[in-house]
């Protein structure tokens, strides 16, 4: 269904929870096929998100902050 459709049916906020993730494994799918043609993910390499790249969008730096806090916090009980 559409969001316009479902916005039609008054309804305010609409998500997608599966289409990422089937995305993803349809992505998966083409690299495993890969390594079972070639023996190498090289060919796939440009496709790849960087290492940079995912921790810039998770925002690595605030999660390490994070782990860091709950570590001193239970290091000092």
């Amino acid at each position: 269904m559409t969001a316009e459709k479902l916005q039609s049916l008054e309804h305010r906020m609409a998500i997608w929870p599966d289409s990422p993730l089937r995305v993803a494994n349809k992505a998966q799918q083409y690299l495993y096929d890969e390594i079972a043609r070639t023996g190498s993910t090289a060919g796939k390499q440009g496709r790849m998100q960087t290492r940079a790249a995912l921790y810039d969008l998770i925002d690595l730096a605030s999660c390490d902050e994070l782990d860091s806090s709950i570590v001193a916090s239970r290091l000092s009980i």
